[in-house]
């Protein structure tokens, strides 16, 4: 069944049936995300009850308190992807706004979970906060969501090798390039999307072409070297990338994302691109000459295949297709379309499903 989507839960149909939801940012759908996601569905497919994932754009944050605002592991169009190929039945994205914000525990509960989205139960993170300035907790949900025979439920906090899963710790490891880490708590690879766009050709005059990536996310990794895997049309390639600012050419002080595919022959410009990232094989430095630095390359690829080589550098297997359906390629170049409240409050907008 196609993912049902709706801007906003004003959007959701008079006609709604009961839900099982839960309700979250949910930035980078790490397995901490994913474990709340799958008991969802596990409870909707017992009850015979559509899943509902609740989120937020943007993030409140960026309204509320723009200075601490996160930079976010992935744009909002490829959260819905993720959702989207995990199989939940109705994303209700929510327009963040201060007016949103000002809303009382008691309002959130009653006119949102229970009169639009129809809430038969709920499933919530351990450090789940909601209302106005955040300040009702689980706690509150629960009292609140008892006295309309809602239950609620606590999932506690998921832990691998002693780390808890959370959107900070991921961003925390791909800020320091420890991509084996923000891979433990993803479930997957960190990945990059973006269109492949002119550069200043000097991996082309090295002997080493790349696809130099234009993208919106804003989590960037550390400056470095990496072992990756890149989607393209034409398939999954292994791949050296490097992000940062290309000292040894001083072209300007830009991040750029340039990938050198290995085993690849084309042209990729213009084209969708995503790369996976394995492993840091260094950090960014400069170069005394061309010649100096082309041979730092050879020993890139060759660090590069080897990490790719190792079990722990497998290909990731596709979240929702290889790459993005062309409908949903053009939100990912133009940004959403402008949804029509009135219109979608009878009729949901669907999601392009991915290609498979």
């Amino acid at each position: 069944m196609a993912l049902k989507f709706y801007s906003g839960y004003r959007c959701l149909p008079a006609t709604q049936q009961r839900t099982i939801l839960t309700i979250g940012n949910f930035d980078g759908v790490h397995r901490g995300h994913r474990e709340i996601i799958e008991k969802v569905q596990a409870n909707a497919q017992t009850h015979q009850l559509s899943s509902l994932v609740y989120t937020f754009q943007p993030h409140p944050l960026k309204v509320l308190v723009p200075k601490r605002a996160p930079a976010l592991l992935n744009t909002h169009i490829q959260k819905r992807e993720i959702l989207d190929a995990m199989g939940i039945d109705i994303l209700v994205e929510e327009p963040f706004n201060r007016d949103f914000a000002s809303l009382s525990p008691e309002q959130f509960v009653n006119d949102v979970l229970v009169e639009r989205m129809r809430a038969h139960t709920i499933f919530v993170g351990y450090d789940f906060t909601f209302g106005r300035g955040g300040k009702a907790g689980v706690q509150k949900l629960q009292e609140l969501a008892s006295r309309v025979g809602v239950e609620v439920h606590e999932v506690p906090p998921l832990s691998f090798e002693g780390i808890v899963a959370s959107s900070s710790k991921v961003r925390e490891f791909v800020a320091e390039g420890n991509m084996e880490k923000a891979q433990l708590l993803l479930g997957r690879p960190f990945f990059l999307h973006g269109q492949v766009v002119q550069g200043f050709q000097r991996g082309r005059e090295l002997g080493f072409p790349t696809a130099n990536l234009s993208t919106s996310q804003e989590m960037m990794p550390a400056h470095g070297v990496y072992a990756c895997w890149v989607d393209t049309s034409q398939g999954m390639f292994p791949a050296v990338t490097n992000v940062g600012i290309r000292p040894t050419f001083h072209d300007n002080s830009a991040l750029s994302v340039e990938s050198h595919l290995l085993d690849f022959e084309g042209d990729l410009y213009d084209s969708i691109l995503r790369v996976h990232f394995v492993g840091r094989v260094r950090s960014e430095q400069s170069f005394s000459s061309a010649q100096a630095l082309r041979k730092q390359i050879e020993l890139d690829i060759g660090k590069a295949r080897a990490m790719l080589a190792d079990p722990s550098g497998a290909p990731p297997e596709p979240q929702g297709g290889t790459l993005l359906s062309s409908s949903l390629e053009r939100s990912w170049k133009e940004g959403p379309a402008p949804i029509d409240d009135e219109a979608e409050s009878s009729s949901p907008s669907h999601l392009p499903l991915a290609t498979s």
